[in-house]
C-alpha cells in the first residue's frame, strides 16, 4: 500500500515537472520571437532635414512653401512581407493618422498618399503644434497584429519651432452659400499667450480636381489680416469667394467640398515660425422628404408628404398626376407648393379627377417619386391596403 501511494507520487510529481518545462519552454520561445509586425522610416520629415531621417522628429513646423511634407516608412510583418503589396487598399484603410496635422485619419482619405517600389508609404503631411509640442500617430493594423509609431513635432525645442493656431468664433466647418469671417488665435508653442503683430492668412488646399493633393494653393491668396494684435485676426470668406475664387484657384470646376487653411506667421523673439489651422467646406444639407400615396377607398386621392430629415423643408414643390380609367379619358395633374414643411411634420395635398375604371397616379416632390395603380368610381378612388394591383399587359 505505501509503495503504492510513493508511486503515485512519484508520477504526480514528474507530471508537475513536465508541465513546469512545458510551460518553461513556451515562456522562453515567447520572449525569444520577432515581433509579428515592426516599422521602420525612411524619411521622417520629408526635405526639411537631411542630418536624420529616421529619429522619429520633425524639428519644426514649415513654412508654406515647404508643405506639404512626404514622410516615408515601411509596414513589415516577421516574414519580410511589406504591409500594402498584397492588397494596397485594405492597407489604405487600416494604417491611420492622428494626432497633429492638418489632414489626418485612414490613408484612404489623406490626399497624395502612394505606395511606391512594393515596399513605402509616402503621405503628404502638414504638421500642426499643439501646447508642449505637437505629435503624430500612425498606427496600423495588420495580420492580426497592431504597430503604433509616434512622430514628434518640434523637438525639444519647441517654442521656437511652431505655433499654435486655433479658429476662436466663426465655423472651421460650414456648410456653402454663408457668408464666413474666421477669427483666428496665434499662440506661442508652450500656450502661454497669444502672439501680436503675427499675420494670418486663407489659402485653398488642392485636391484632384486642380492643384497638388494636400497642398495650399499658395499662389491665390483668398483673405489676410497682417501684423494683428492678441485680440485675434480676422479672415473672411464670402459667397462669392467661396465659387468664382475656386476657379481663380486653379480648379477646374466648383465644388462644394473644399479643404481650405489657415497659415500664421509670427516671430519668437528673432525667429520666424508657422502655423496652420484646417477649414471645411462642406455641402449644404437638403431636407430629407418622404411621400406615401395614401391607400384605402377615399373622395379623391390623398399624398401625405413628410419631412423626415433634419432641416426644416421651405418651398416644397410636389406633383401629382392620375391618368387612365374608361377609354383612357382621365389625364389630370396638379402641381403646387407647400411654403414650410417643419422636422418631423407632414403635409396632406389632394386632386380629384371623375371617371371610372383602372387608373394610375403617380406623385413626386422633389427627387422623391411613389406610383400606384387603382380604381375609381365617379370621384371615389380605392387603392388596396395589402396588395398592389396590377395593370393587364
Amino acid at each position: 500500500m505505501k509503495c503504492g501511494k510513493i508511486l503515485a507520487t512519484l508520477v504526480t510529481l514528474s507530471l508537475l515537472i513536465s508541465v513546469f518545462l512545458v510551460v518553461d519552454k513556451q515562456v522562453v520561445a515567447i520572449e525569444t520571437l520577432d515581433p509579428p509586425l515592426r516599422f521602420e522610416w525612411i524619411d521622417d520629415d520629408g526635405d526639411l532635414w537631411s542630418d536624420n531621417d529616421t529619429d522619429g522628429v520633425i524639428p519644426y513646423v514649415p513654412s508654406i512653401e515647404q508643405v506639404p511634407l512626404i514622410i516615408q516608412f515601411q509596414i513589415i510583418n516577421e516574414t519580410d512581407v511589406y504591409y500594402g503589396n498584397e492588397n494596397q487598399q485594405e492597407a489604405m484603410e487600416n494604417i491611420t493618422l492622428t494626432g497633429d496635422a492638418l489632414f489626418t485619419g485612414a490613408l484612404e482619405n489623406i490626399p497624395g498618399v502612394s505606395f511606391n517600389d512594393g515596399k513605402n508609404w509616402s503621405v503628404p503631411v502638414i504638421p500642426t503644434m499643439s501646447q508642449g509640442g505637437g505629435e503624430i500617430i500612425i498606427e496600423a493594423h495588420a495580420w492580426d497584429s497592431i504597430v503604433v509609431e509616434n512622430l514628434d513635432i518640434g523637438g525639444s525645442y519647441y517654442i521656437t519651432n511652431g505655433t499654435i493656431v486655433t479658429v476662436i468664433s466663426g465655423n472651421s466647418e460650414f456648410e456653402m452659400g454663408t457668408n464666413q469671417t474666421f477669427m483666428v488665435d496665434v499662440q506661442y508653442a508652450d500656450g502661454s499667450s497669444a502672439i501680436s503683430s503675427a499675420s494670418a492668412y486663407l489659402y485653398f488646399v488642392g485636391d484632384d480636381d486642380g492643384g497638388t493633393p494636400g497642398d495650399p494653393i499658395e499662389a491665390h491668396q483668398i483673405s489676410k489680416d497682417t501684423y494683428g494684435f492678441e485680440t485675434g485676426y480676422s479672415l473672411d470668406f464670402n459667397t462669392t469667394q467661396q465659387t468664382d475664387n475656386q476657379t481663380i484657384a486653379g480648379f477646374t470646376t466648383i465644388r462644394e467640398q473644399r479643404n481650405l487653411t489657415i497659415y500664421a506667421i509670427a516671430y519668437v523673439g528673432a525667429t520666424l515660425v508657422y502655423g496652420y489651422a484646417k477649414i471645411e467646406m462642406k455641402p449644404q444639407e437638403e431636407p430629407k422628404l418622404q411621400i406615401k400615396i395614401e391607400r384605402g377607398f377615399k373622395p379623391g386621392i390623398f399624398v401625405s408628404i413628410k419631412n423626415v430629415g433634419d432641416l426644416d423643408a421651405t418651398e416644397v414643390s410636389y406633383n401629382i398626376s392620375v391618368t387612365g380609367g374608361l377609354l383612357g379619358f382621365i389625364n389630370k395633374s396638379k402641381e403646387d407648393v407647400v411654403p414650410l414643411i417643419e422636422v418631423d411634420n407632414e403635409t396632406t395635398v389632394n386632386i380629384t379627377a371623375l371617371g371610372i375604371g383602372l387608373i394610375k397616379i403617380e406623385a413626386k416632390v422633389d427627387a422623391v417619386s411613389e406610383s400606384v395603380y387603382g380604381l375609381i368610381f365617379f370621384k371615389y378612388v380605392y387603392i388596396p391596403l395589402l396588395f398592389d394591383i396590377q395593370p393587364r399587359n
